[in-house]
């Protein structure tokens, strides 16, 4: 072998070292890769399970929210109700005070009435 060739096959040695060694490193970045996906994997799953939690009470919170807005509506309603009922039951009562009174007019005055015809059929029979 000449002085060429046997440079040509010690750098060919060299180069075959430096693939082997970084053969060697990759082998060792990829297990070390390997090992961060799958604690990233285990990060993800937690994240995950957290996103889903908070969605079921993101939901939650919209329905509560529907509700509580639908019963103000009804407490809203219903107070107004109310107040249309007391309006009603104030005139009501008006009305019965009123009728109340006239019939006490309308008995006084028949009663009125009976007492004189009466007198009037006494003093006749006299």
């Amino acid at each position: 072998i000449d002085k060429e060739q046997q440079i040509h096959l010690q750098d060919l040695q060299a180069e075959i070292r430096r693939l082997k060694r970084n053969s060697v490193q990759n082998l060792h970045n990829s297990e070390v890769l390997t090992k961060e996906n799958a604690d990233g994997n285990k990060e993800l799953e937690i994240c995950l399970k957290k996103i889903s939690h908070l969605d079921s009470k993101m939901k939650d919170k919209e329905k509560d929210g529907t509700t509580l807005r639908n019963t103000k509506f009804r407490i809203s309603s219903t107070q107004n109700s109310i107040q249309d009922a007391k309006q009603r039951f104030k005139c009501l009562k008006e009305n019965y005070d009123d009728v109340k009174a006239e019939r006490n007019r309308l008995r006084d005055s028949i009663s009125d009435a009976a007492l004189e015809a009466s007198k009037k059929f006494i003093r006749k029979k006299e």
